[in-house]
């Protein structure tokens, strides 16, 4: 009777729902590290609400104003036709939007929820990455509450654009990179190249040259079976070369996104003074447009529109109006597409014979895309709620004063006291000391592991998209770094475990006492 009884309070115990045993239960289901994995998702939860006391509040307007947006009556009505017939842009964050407007109810309320969604998923897998590339729960939950905490990652993720998309979307291929590498099974390999392809077809920077050089890497380093390797990558290949092959037929430009000419105009044609403009002009080197801004109004170019392109198909709205609803700039506008073409002519132009005036725009370029990824004007609904947090984050990430987020003849300058020089010497470690490392591992014989493949896959990638989208734009090159932030913080964690590591075998080896540093848990 007494076992009995004791067996049935045993029993009743374990059916009880004490929160210490749930918390228990949940740890060990995330693995070894999955009591800090919880207290990082913790404080994530914890952060988000302190902002809130702060008064941030997602930021859904821009979807009114953006130019790299369809008109929303558009895509609420018209959104197969309108994503067809999009050339600006790749069709991906369109689409999510389209079918956000699809939804019944309030739109503003789903945005909220997705990011929100978003804002977890960067959190778990940040850790996980960091977790295995330091080996230390400790360390990867310091790195990782500290990042999505930071005001930087706040603010992009209350603003309705595809910036946070791409942060997440990163961070989630280079953990299915380690996955793939660990399993090579079909499934981690068609969801890693399905991640890749989702990239490439929201933001154009992520180029079909971004997405074969990963495939690449992934092959060299027999990070799964290469026939899987080679079956995803075609398959993902094909899909984004679709994109490309859509715009080429209709437009007549192998492409993800038309606007190549007006972002080079940028770098290049408007870094001249109006005096050599028109003095170029005059010898008919360059067209009249140089003494315009590449990015404005259709009304703005009347005195010098040529002719408009016929239609592709039947009357088409997005093609068809100068502007949208809202009497904003429809650059999707087919009278557009000729100026396009002009800019960029105008553009390898003037590199040709002004090279200076390039590398002037390069200068300005590397100067922004240091800057704090808060420093960005379009955050302005909430980047001032944040004033206190941030300056706090700007002395740890050592910058001495905060630069100008709007456009003032000032921005772009430089002046280290206005860079984070911690996003310089973080760059700086990827894109030098991260081949070293590799060269290291190859030499340990380390490079065809997991934590090899994602080191690899992360200076590619932080490499591709600085030098990518410095070379052709100036302005807001801080936004343009921002999704890589989560893969500098890995890989340089990755580059400063494996020197560690090495010493420590260096010293082991030597019959030295070993350093003090460690990477252990």
């Amino acid at each position: 009777m007494d076992g009995a009884s004791g067996s049935g309070r045993l029993r009743v115990r374990a059916r009880g729902s004490h929160p210490v045993l749930k918390v228990e239960r949940l740890s060990r289901r995330l693995g070894p590290a999955g009591g800090h994995l919880t207290a990082a998702m913790a404080t994530f939860v914890i952060s988000r609400l302190v902002y809130r006391l702060l008064g941030v509040r997602f930021d859904s307007a821009f979807i009114e104003g953006a130019w790299q947006f369809i008109d929303p009556n558009l895509l609420a009505h018209r959104p197969i036709e309108s994503l067809w017939f999009l050339h600006t842009q790749p069709p991906g964050f369109n689409a999510f939007l389209a079918a956000v407007l699809w939804l019944p109810g309030d739109a503003h309320a789903y945005f909220v929820a997705a990011y929100l969604i978003l804002g977890v998923v960067l959190t778990a897998c940040m850790f996980k990455l960091l977790f295995r590339v330091t080996n230390s729960a400790v360390a990867a939950f310091v790195l990782t509450t500290v990042f999505v905490a930071s005001p930087a990652v706040v603010l992009y993720e209350n603003w309705l654009f595809y910036t946070y998309f791409e942060i997440v979307g990163l961070i989630v291929a280079a953990l299915l990179v380690a996955r793939y590498a660990e399993t090579g099974s079909l499934g981690h390999g068609a969801a890693l190249f399905a991640v890749l392809a989702g990239l490439a077809v929201t933001r154009s920077l992520y180029h079909l040259v971004w997405l074969l050089g990963t495939a690449v890497i992934l092959w060299a380093l027999r990070c799964g079976p290469r026939r899987i390797t080679i079956g995803c990558a075609a398959a993902a290949m094909v899909l984004v070369g679709g994109v490309y092959a859509k715009n080429l037929v209709l437009y007549g430009d192998f492409t993800a996104s038309t606007w190549m000419g007006p972002s080079l105009a940028r770098i290049t044609t408007l870094q001249l003074s109006e005096t050599e403009r028109q003095a170029m002009i005059r010898r008919g080197e360059i067209s009249p447009l140089a003494m315009h801004l590449s990015f404005a109004p259709y009304e703005a170019f009347r005195g010098v529109a040529l002719p408009i392109p016929k239609r592709p198909s039947a009357q088409t709205p997005l093609l068809d109006s100068p502007s949208k609803a809202n009497g904003g700039p429809n650059f999707n506008y087919r009278g557009y597409l000729p100026l396009y073409r002009q800019y960029l002519k105008d553009s390898l132009t003037v590199i040709r014979s002004h090279p200076e005036a390039w590398l002037k725009g390069q200068s300005k370029a590397w100067s922004l895309y240091f800057y704090a990824a808060d420093e960005y004007f379009f955050t302005q609904a909430n980047r001032h709620r944040l004033r206190p947090v941030a300056d706090l984050y700007r002395f740890v990430s050592l910058q001495a004063r905060r630069a100008p987020a709007e456009f003032t003849p000032e921005r772009g300058r430089w002046d280290l006291a206005e860079h984070s020089l911690l996003a310089m010497l973080g760059f700086g470690l990827v894109v030098v000391g991260g081949p070293l490392t590799l060269v290291r591992m190859r030499k340990e014989s380390k490079l065809r592991t997991p934590n090899g493949a994602v080191l690899a896959f992360c200076v590619f990638t932080v490499a591709f998209v600085a030098f990518g989208s410095n070379a052709i734009e100036v302005g807001e090159n801080n936004r343009l770094r921002f999704p890589t932030d989560a893969l500098t913080v890995i890989a340089a964690s990755g580059v400063a475990v494996t020197a560690i590591n090495s010493e420590r075998l260096r010293f082991r080896r030597s019959g030295a006492s070993e350093p003090v540093l460690s990477h252990g848990a």
